[in-house]
């Protein structure tokens, strides 16, 4: 055979290959549509669907389709460019019940299905929230007018050494920092005033680390027999989910996941 006829043979049979694989990939549900379709709260598929929308490339660099004509937990619900679906955020959605100095706390359980679809904003969030219900005893929504956005600059400077942050119910944790970290002109020329905080419970051995970026906090206290979560939202808004401790210390640490993942550390007498 010619080296040319060869190759109009091969350039035949790929493109009937790629032509087919194609063909079967859109006449399968992806995981994604499948995934959102049974797992989100509160969401359904029209009863006669639409084509299927503009595909997204993975970072493994699949391409996957989200799922048509969705209804989100929250208003205005959309695709970003990477597929993950994300609703409008509601602002301070329950009432508060007990307050006390800078904080309010609300009763909804946090751990229940239908309260998780307010308290995030993103299906990853929401996923994330459903996998820490693995170790999670509670989750409480509390509102805050402390100025801890405004306080981080001084924290990183070395001119605050001490913090109030929220527990369960009315209590609070006094918190004495211990060291900071400041991101690094060099590298984040736009971020001076994010970074990372080391400190512990007054009064009690334990250890917490708090990551500031944006502005947003992620916290972690951790004392002898107690593992509990906190992150902001927006409209002056905390997140606090208290672990199970034991059930915490096999979870591997994972920073960059919502809130939580730190596993157990070393305590700080």
């Amino acid at each position: 055979m010619k080296s040319t006829d060869l190759a109009i043979a091969l350039s035949s049979t790929l493109g009937s290959i790629i032509f087919f694989s194609a063909l079967e990939a859109r006449s399968q549900p992806s995981s994604i549509s499948k995934s959102l379709e049974e797992q989100a709260p509160n969401i359904s598929r029209s009863s006669s669907p639409t084509s299927l929308p503009t595909p997204f490339q993975t970072d493994e660099g699949d391409l996957r389709y989200p799922a048509p004509d969705l209804k989100a937990p929250g208003a205005n619900p959309s695709f970003d460019e990477i597929g993950t679906l994300h609703w409008e955020l509601e602002a301070r959605p329950f009432a508060v019940t007990v307050e006390k100095g800078d904080f309010g706390w609300t009763a909804e359980d946090g751990l229940k299905e239908s309260v998780m679809g307010q308290l995030s904003n993103n299906m990853d969030m929401l996923e994330a929230m459903r996998e820490d219900n693995a170790t999670a005893m509670r989750r409480q929504l509390v509102y805050h007018n402390s100025g801890l956005e405004e306080k981080r600059k001084a924290i990183l400077d070395g001119e605050l050494n001490t913090l109030e942050l929220p527990d369960f119910n009315g209590d609070t944790f006094q918190i004495e920092i211990l060291s900071s970290t400041r991101m690094t002109e060099e590298n984040h020329p736009d971020e001076l005033d994010n970074g990372y905080i080391g400190g512990r419970v007054q009064g009690q051995p334990s250890k917490v680390t708090i990551g500031m970026s944006g502005s947003s906090y992620s916290i972690h206290i951790q004392t002898e027999d107690r593992f509990i979560d906190i992150i902001t939202r927006k409209n002056g808004e905390m997140i606090v989910t208290e672990h199970d401790p034991v059930l915490q210390s096999a979870v591997p640490s994972d920073p960059c996941r919502f809130g939580h993942g730190q596993g157990v550390g070393e305590i700080i007498n």
